[in-house]
């Protein structure tokens, strides 16, 4: 007998570019990933740092980008045993490249990237700007 390898599963969903809707995504990703039905199910804290830097990347769409003046943003989620990849596709940043910076204890702001870098076994910037990526991985 032949072990078969589960292919690749990929959801996507479109979300406009509203500071609301980044809680819209949020509950789409923990839902469609608390759905998903491979062995061994995803560990309850890949679903949840999953989340958390959706939420992070979709804010900073919103904020940095031509997504938060009307535009739309794409998650992409790809999922195989034991990976996920998520994608956070924007309207582009026009030249900002996300950056990871150290934010003060203080600041207000720019922690998403560093969160993002922190929790992710890896992370970067899309081609033409348009968006970030990132992976989390479990045994």
């Amino acid at each position: 007998m032949v072990a078969s390898t589960p292919t690749p599963t990929t959801f996507t969903r479109t979300f406009r570019g509203h500071p609301h809707d980044v809680a819209t995504a949020r509950h789409w990703v923990e839902g469609m990933l608390s759905a998903v039905t491979h062995r061994p199910t995803i560990p309850d804290d890949i679903v949840g740092t999953a989340v958390l830097l959706v939420s992070e990347a979709a804010t900073n769409a919103i904020r940095h980008t031509a997504t938060g003046l009307g535009g739309r943003f794409t998650v992409v989620v790809h999922l195989s045993p034991g990976m996920l990849s998520v994608q956070i596709e924007d309207d582009g940043t026009a030249g900002a490249v996300p950056l990871h910076v150290k934010a003060g204890p203080f600041a207000e702001s720019a922690r998403g990237i560093g969160l993002v870098s922190h929790f992710a076994e890896a992370w970067g910037v899309l081609p033409d700007d348009a968006g970030v990526y990132f992976r989390l991985t479990w045994p």
